[in-house]
């Protein structure tokens, strides 16, 4: 059989029949074991292997620790989030276009300020809608 490491979504796979967690068939996650090793007991099923320095292809020791899955999945989406996550007012992260969202309210009425590749620029355009009156902004944003 074949023993070589596969990759699947930056993840470094190898062959092992057996394994208490398979993937793609009788494969199993490379950082998954070496956590295993490191730790002298299989992972729960609720736990993961978690890349500290955020490359997966890493699985040295001392960058593979234990997460919960569902603790894991909230620290990440919480990453990506800007300041506000309220949606009525303010900046958000919008995963499906990938972007930030600048969204203001005036006299009811909700107004998308615009969307940005980067955090920083929406937390600028974010400030000065709250320095200016939004109104005006969105009037020069008519204009373009």
């Amino acid at each position: 059989m074949d023993k070589t490491i596969t990759w699947a979504s930056g993840y470094a796979h190898i062959w092992k029949p057996g394994y208490h967690r398979p993937r793609f068939g009788k494969r199993a996650r490379r950082a998954d074991i070496v956590l295993e090793d490191k730790l002298g007991r299989q992972l729960k099923s609720n736990e993961l292997s978690h890349h500290k320095d955020g490359n997966r292809a890493n699985d040295s020791p001392d960058n593979l620790e234990v997460k919960d899955i569902s603790q894991h999945g909230r620290e990440h989406r919480l990453a990506d989030m800007p300041v506000t996550v309220q949606r009525r007012d303010g900046v958000y992260w919008n995963s499906g276009s990938r972007k930030f969202v600048v969204c203001v309210s005036v006299g009811g009425k909700r107004y998308n300020l615009g969307c940005f590749t980067n955090k920083e620029s929406a937390l600028q355009m974010r400030e000065r809608a709250r320095k200016e009156h939004p109104a005006g902004i969105l009037k020069e944003l008519e204009s373009l």
